[in-house]
Parts: structure tokens; sequence; C-alpha cells
């Protein structure tokens, strides 16, 4: 049985703006996390970032246009070029 876990993401946007998302993911098996690293990098190595909302809406947002997209928590199991165990010390607010 795999147990699905709530997660959210931040979408920063070049332009300021942010977005909050939550979402549900199943990280509770090696193929849910395979799963989740495999959506991850297609999202980042594609043109668009697409979501479809609990609405039953169909988001495309052009990567151009994104600064960085935190996820929380994150998952499990990450990409080999992920660096890990880092610590943020110092972050600008704008």
């Amino acid at each position: 049985m795999t147990k699905e876990t709530l997660g959210g993401a931040i979408i920063h946007y070049v332009n300021g703006e942010k977005e909050e998302l939550i979402f549900l993911r199943d990280d509770s098996t090696p193929e849910g996390q395979q799963a989740a690293v495999e959506r991850i990098q297609n999202a980042l190595q594609s043109n668009l970032l697409m979501l479809k909302t609990t609405t039953n809406r169909m988001l495309a947002i052009p990567v151009q246009s994104i600064l960085k997209i935190e996820i929380n928590p994150a998952p499990p199991k990450v990409p080999g070029e992920v660096i890990v165990n880092v610590r943020v010390v110092t972050q600008d607010k704008k």
C-alpha cells in the first residue's frame, strides 16, 4: 500500500511574484521516489512546467519566467547532481 504525503512548492518568478502550491506525492516506496525524481528532472528540462489543479485546470508555466522553485519537504531520493546537506546561511529578501 502506498502512503501519500503532503508536499509543497513555492515558485518564485523573475518578475518578483511567487505562488505557493500544495500537492500529494507518494515517496513511501522506491518506485514513488523514482517517479518524483523523474518528474522533477523532466520539468526542469522542458520549456513548460505543467500542473493540473484540483479544480481540473491545466497550468502551463514557461520555465524562462521562473527564477527558482522551492520544494518542501525535499524528496527522499534526489538526482545525483544535487548537492545535499546544504545550509542556507543568508538569503536576500526583496
